[in-house]
């Protein structure tokens, strides 16, 4: 199947606000803005302005529409400030303040893909994921020339092939979910995508991320049971296994011993979820000393903090007090913990309502589904990073929202 446009199609038209999210989505921590004493990544500093588009932009829906998800932002957004801020014992103004702009932020943006018709062609769509793998590989070649540019800066890194490929992002993990929505759809139409599939994949592996391996797996499932088509499902996975296996060798003749190297990949991430220290590397020593500190803060809170929470930032000042080793976490590198300790049950009750919202918006399209997988790769990342506010998450989920509407309409079908 293929996702075509009717008549009702604005043809090659597409909204100013598109093109923005397009060209920042994958950038990640490359370029940064600086406001006041605030740096703003290039995706987040469009965030910011999304109440401009939204009190500015014209009112023009049709078809599906829900504020199911707009809705719990703000919440979860007034049980954070309102309930938090009077019952807190531990708030961080700071933090606070920060997290609470965001969300706000948040709500616009969402709100502005459910109440608005966003002109665009399918077309776009593809010239995009094919994008955010280019940029990718522009920065690839930087850093294997020893050159890396993080937050609008040139800075000299060891040159050559030995090296974790990062791309964008600060860390070679972090660039996994920006890489996810292209790597399923090239997958999903590996026929046409041949090349882009196996380039997507190669990325992946020379991050040499342990998450990058359950990505793999996750995608796989995914185009299992995406369809409810299990037989179609198996030969979509088979294709991910054939090119995963043509990407490890493309990578190996540059990388020696890589077989070794995803051996060692594989070995972390099952290090990390049984917490066997004697296996961990340092990125996973660290993460599990924030998480043990995190989880032993809650355990001895009154329990009216557990239910209530104990204010934003709480987990920041536990990490801070109690991380002896390495460097204290903001969010104790896990989302749902850190939501537990600071907002308490009710809070991390509300956003896994929130977040249920997200997973059933429901499409049919490869270009949906490739957003969703980005959404849920991101989803499952947070049990080992924090900031429920990660700019591309928001437009991956802004993104789910206009396609599905575009589907409900009959402006977009598979044929």
């Amino acid at each position: 199947m293929q996702t075509v446009y009717t008549k009702k199609s604005g043809k090659g038209k597409i909204s100013i606000l598109l093109i923005l999210i397009f060209l920042t989505y994958p950038m990640r921590e490359a370029f940064y803005f600086t406001i006041g004493i605030l740096d703003f990544r290039w995706g987040e500093l469009l965030l910011l302005f999304s109440p401009i588009f939204y009190f500015l932009g014209k009112w023009k829906t049709k078809g599906f529409r829900s504020h199911s998800v707009s809705n719990w932002i703000l919440i979860f957004g007034l049980y954070s400030f309102l309930f938090d801020y009077i019952c807190a014992s531990k708030l961080d103004n700071d933090f606070a303040w920060k997290y609470l702009g965001r969300g706000c932020t948040m709500f616009f943006f969402i709100r502005y893909f459910e109440d608005r018709d966003l002109p665009f062609n399918i077309k776009w769509l593809i010239i995009a994921f094919k994008y955010f793998i280019v940029i990718q590989v522009i920065f690839t070649i930087l850093q294997i020339l020893g050159i890396d540019y993080k937050y609008g800066e040139f800075l000299s890194v060891e040159s050559g092939f030995a090296q974790r490929i990062s791309g964008t992002a600060s860390e070679p993990g972090y660039l996994i979910p920006i890489l996810a929505p292209s790597l399923y759809y090239f997958t999903a139409n590996f026929k046409k995508y041949k090349i882009w599939c196996i380039l997507s994949l190669t990325l992946v592996l020379m991050s040499r991320s342990s998450y990058g391996i359950f990505t793999l797996a996750l995608v796989g499932i995914y185009l299992v049971f995406a369809d409810g088509n299990v037989k179609k499902g198996i030969k979509r996975f088979s294709i991910i296994i054939c090119s995963f296996l043509i990407a490890l060798s493309v990578v190996s003749i540059f990388i020696s011993g890589m077989n070794d190297q995803v051996n060692q990949m594989t070995n972390k991430l099952f290090a990390f979820t049984t917490q066997n220290e004697n296996d961990m590397d340092y990125s996973g020593a660290e993460r599990s000393e924030n998480l043990y500190v995190a989880l032993n803060a809650f355990k001895d809170c009154p329990k009216v903090n557990k239910i209530l929470g104990n204010g934003l930032g709480a987990t920041r000042i536990f990490c801070i007090q109690g991380v002896k080793i390495f460097q204290p976490a903001e969010e104790a590198n896990n989302i749902y913990l850190s939501t537990l300790i600071n907002q308490g049950i009710i809070g991390l009750c509300i956003l896994i309502i929130l977040l249920y919202k997200v997973l059933r918006i429901r499409g049919k399209s490869n270009e949906f589904k490739a957003f969703q997988i980005g959404t849920i790769v991101q989803l499952f990342q947070y049990m080992i990073v924090g900031n429920i506010w990660l700019y591309f998450l928001w437009f991956n989920i802004g993104l789910m929202i206009m396609l599905k509407k575009e589907e409900s309409d009959g402006t977009l079908c598979l044929q």
